[in-house]
């Protein structure tokens, strides 16, 4: 059994929308989980969940803004589950069912959902293994889905891995993309699309090896929101469906072992969505190189990390600059030190260089220059830990 109560009060300054604001957020939620390993080959797990939040949020004299009053939520949700799973050397399979229950308290409307699902991995052939599942969803408000995936893996060698595997998604809207009174569409369809995926995977040796994956989501059903500027009409802000749109990319990580002390992982990866969803005006990467630089010997360790991003610019708005950099790299160092098996110092240092960068932004819908939604800056931590 499980409680968890988490509660904040907040209040600040809206440098986008200008003005003071405050605000509140409660949230309380029981767990009671069982589970029960049946034999050396059945398990199974029965789970019940509820959880209660409130929040709201509000600008005291409406301040340079739209809102008049308080934007206030108060949600119930309830989940029922009971899940096996039955193993032996050569087969895999796990199922259940699942209920869950929302209810949106200031709106007084409620939605829920019953789904089965039923999964399982088989070792066709010495080193063949097909994986394949399905789920069946049954919402209250929508018409019943059946989802499928699955994938083929093969080691063709002890050192090198293929695989490539298809997956069908369903994603019913929550309450508030349907009942949020400024922003809610009621009418709103949930999002179905289908993941391409191929990958391969090669070991030089167990501490030096690569991963190279290529994915493609075709959507038939996405959710955005109106992207209109135009505060007059009546859709803008509103969450809203689009029809069709399509994402690709690659992925490609390394992973060394130097020498006893020092490892080092580079990654690049490249994305890239069509015009159609909620990733144009700059919000979706085209490149982002990662790397991270490690050493551990005796009492020192330290890790040196960071990431160089470049952003796509397609669709983004003629002589505006959305973004506080389209082209940046941010790069993090951590040191520790183990005086003893009870005591530790470190020191972190995030955004080494203090790099303006930013993930989302308001320019690109009429907020003005400089109105987007800045990272944290170089920010210092340093502590002591030490262990009774």
């Amino acid at each position: 059994m499980n409680y968890e109560t988490i509660g904040s009060n907040f209040s600040g300054t809206d440098l986008v929308y200008g003005g003071h604001y405050v605000g509140m957020y409660d949230s309380n939620s029981v767990t009671l989980k069982h589970d029960w390993q049946i034999n050396d080959q059945w398990s199974n797990s029965l789970m019940y969940r509820a959880t209660k939040e409130k929040s709201s949020w509000d600008k005291p004299g409406g301040e340079d803004t739209d809102i008049s009053e308080p934007i206030t939520s108060n949600l119930e949700y309830k989940l029922y589950s009971d899940n096996f799973k039955y193993q032996t050397d050569r087969y895999t399979m796990v199922g259940g069912i699942e209920y869950s229950k929302g209810k949106d308290n200031t709106n007084h409307k409620e939605t829920s959902n019953t789904s089965l699902f039923l999964q399982g991995d088989w070792e066709l052939v010495p080193h063949v293994t097909l994986s394949g599942g399905i789920r069946h969803d049954r919402p209250d408000s929508y018409e019943c889905h059946n989802s499928i995936s699955y994938k083929l893996g093969w080691d063709i060698t002890e050192k090198d891995t293929l695989y490539a595997g298809r997956s069908d998604y369903y994603i019913l809207p929550s309450l508030t993309q349907l009942y949020d009174h400024k922003y809610g569409n009621a009418d709103l369809r949930a999002s179905e699309g289908r993941t391409t995926s191929i990958g391969y995977n090669h070991e030089f040796t167990p501490d030096n090896y690569m991963m190279l994956s290529w994915f493609e989501t075709k959507s038939g059903v996405g959710m955005t929101m109106n992207s209109t500027t135009d505060k007059d009409d009546p859709n803008y802000g509103q969450y809203q469906n689009s029809i069709g749109g399509i994402s690709r990319g690659w992925n490609a990580q390394y992973n060394a072992r130097l020498s006893d002390a020092v490892t080092v992982k580079l990654g690049w990866a490249h994305l890239f969505y069509d015009e159609k969803d909620s990733f144009t005006q700059g919000y979706a990467p085209k490149d982002k190189a990662t790397f991270g630089v490690y050493y551990d010997k005796n009492k020192f360790s330290a890790a040196f990390d960071g990431f160089y991003f470049i952003r796509d610019k397609r669709g983004m708005k003629e002589g505006i600059k959305g973004w506080p950099s389209d082209k940046y790299g941010v790069y993090n160092l951590a040191l520790n030190y183990t005086a003893d098996k009870q005591t530790k110092f470190y020191v972190k240092v995030d955004n080494i260089f203090n790099k303006l960068w930013a993930e989302h932004t308001d320019v690109i819908w009429g907020g003005g220059a400089d109105s987007w939604y800045a990272m944290p800056g170089r920010s210092f931590i340093v502590g002591m830990q030490y262990t009774f």
